[in-house]
């Protein structure tokens, strides 16, 4: 099994994975989510990522139990859930919009396998989850009714990572081991020649 030093790198490498790439993550959008304008979106969300460590050590764990397995533990590196966000604040200054924001995103994966042991079959699975918050603000203008431009993107993200392994045992037995990690990291974004298309209002 995983020692907590060994799982904890791999859950701080995942963090740091979703939060870089979290500006790829696809939800799909509703109401008012472009720029400058008070509403909100949410949608479900996709993300794959190549954990290396973490199904390194799936190939072993299968590798070592290939002589008595039913059914063997699938490699991570493709996540689902949902992701909600909020502009909840808007004001003009001369043209440039300033704009708060605030996201949740919550993604998961899980894997299942069974082997045969001495007093019958044993089912073990794996789960990750990874939550995903922050808090940020935007500056930006129109430069047509179609494009805009986002001068200034700043954000501060929270996130979390939790690792299941769950083992159900012949006799009804269950034993579970739970890895955890939180991380704050402060992320800031200054854009000066993006041009930004607006979603159209039906």
């Amino acid at each position: 099994m995983f020692n907590m030093m060994h799982m904890a790198k791999i859950l701080r490498f995942l963090i740091l994975l979703l939060a870089v790439s979290a500006g790829s993550l696809k939800a799909q959008t509703f109401g008012f989510g472009c720029l400058g304008l008070v509403g909100g979106y949410g949608g479900y969300s996709y993300q794959e990522y190549k954990p290396t460590g973490l199904n390194n050590y799936i190939f072993v764990f299968n590798d070592l139990r290939s002589d008595s397995s039913i059914s063997v533990m699938d490699d991570f590196g493709k996540t689902q859930g949902y992701r909600v966000g909020l502009n909840f604040f808007r004001a003009n200054f001369k043209g440039f919009i300033l704009t708060a924001k605030g996201f949740y995103q919550f993604l998961s994966e899980k894997h299942n396998s069974s082997v045969n042991i001495s007093d019958g079959i044993s089912n073990s699975s794996f789960k990750l989850e990874l939550k995903n918050w922050g808090l940020g603000l935007d500056l930006g203008t129109s430069i047509t009714s179609m494009v805009s431009w986002k001068v200034i993107d700043a954000a501060v993200l929270f996130n979390s990572a939790t690792f299941v392994n769950t083992e159900n045992l012949p006799g009804a037995r269950t034993e579970i081991q739970k890895y955890k990690l939180k991380k704050q990291k402060k992320k800031t974004k200054i854009k000066k020649t993006k041009n930004t298309k607006k979603h159209k209002q039906k």
